[in-house]
């Protein structure tokens, strides 16, 4: 299952969980962290807080598992408290 629906705005431009910035949440953007974390990929863009997905303030696994979640598993979408 792919979403297509656009996730919220956050800081500068970016989206909460969509970290390739391509306007959709995927599982590409779970990979996406995924790199960044473990394989020295590129950071999020258009700003770290797009792999944010879970906005505690840092991009680590939890946000894969967000990601995955809303994804695979229909779960809560990618957001701040406040969206």
């Amino acid at each position: 299952m792919v979403r297509r629906q656009r996730p919220p705005v956050c800081g500068a431009g970016g989206a909460r969980g969509d970290a390739n910035n391509d306007g959709v949440v995927t599982l590409a953007d779970a990979i996406y962290v995924s790199q960044y974390l473990f394989a020295r990929g590129p950071a999020p863009v258009p700003i770290p807080d797009s792999g944010d997905a879970n906005c505690d303030g840092r991009i680590d696994p939890l946000d894969i598992v967000v990601i995955v979640n809303y994804v695979a598993r229909a779960g809560k979408r990618p957001a701040c408290p406040a969206n």
